[in-house]
């Protein structure tokens, strides 16, 4: 999975990141790999950018946000 640093986060942070993010193939491999981390990560938010795409926003640690692109 290709993760897309829109933080600005450091090399390090986003290599830390891309470490606990496995690659998802669909939005319930991403519920029960949320559901099994402690603390939990719930998806918070899905926002429609049009009739086939969405964006699915989960809060991580440290103030940042996940946010899946599906269509």
């Amino acid at each position: 999975m290709r993760i897309t640093n829109h933080a600005n986060l450091s090399d390090e942070a986003l290599v830390a990141l891309e470490a606990v993010v496995p690659a998802h193939t669909t939005l319930m491999e991403v519920v029960t790999w949320g559901r099994q981390l402690h603390p939990s990560v719930f998806l918070q938010e899905t926002i429609a950018l049009d009739e086939y795409t969405h964006e699915v926003l989960l809060r991580w640690r440290e103030g940042l946000w996940l946010v899946y692109s599906a269509s």
